[in-house]
């Protein structure tokens, strides 16, 4: 009795796994690409795939910070004259890791719009917020 009870619930607990995994919304971020720059202080260059860039989007919702980032998905055709307007400063390298990258971006990526300065890579919280307060004290 105890064992078929025991493994009753691993199934339904396997079951609700799988479906927790694909009804995932895939659209996990915002994208912005097609409004206007006006109101943000930071870019958020990220892949839908990039475990690092949903670690960031996770820490910039918690943080309050997600109004103030504009959201710039790298695999979509309609920021491609965005990403090219600031391809100085979202950082290109030969080596994608993600086949959904445009040749050499790389996720997750943090440009100022106020200073241009760039942190590219996953962030902790404190640095994240740190290099917001960094921004901003340039937009002043």
């Amino acid at each position: 009795m105890k064992l078929s009870i025991l493994i009753l619930g691993l199934v339904i607990g396997g079951i609700a796994a799988i479906s927790y995994f694909f009804l995932l919304p895939t659209n996990f971020y915002r994208n912005d690409c097609g409004k206007p720059l006006e109101g943000f202080d930071v870019l958020f260059v990220y892949l839908q795939d990039c475990s690092h860039c949903k670690n960031d989007f996770k820490r910039i919702e918690s943080l309050n910070l997600s109004t103030k980032f504009y959201m710039i998905d790298a695999s979509d055709p309609k920021c491609k004259s965005l990403i090219e307007d600031y391809k100085d400063y979202i950082i290109y390298h030969k080596n994608s890791n993600y086949q959904s990258a445009p040749t050499g971006i790389f996720t997750p990526t943090k440009v100022c719009l106020h200073s241009n300065k760039t942190h590219i890579g996953e962030q902790a919280e404190k640095e994240l917020m740190e290099f917001y307060e960094d921004c901003i004290k340039v937009k002043s």
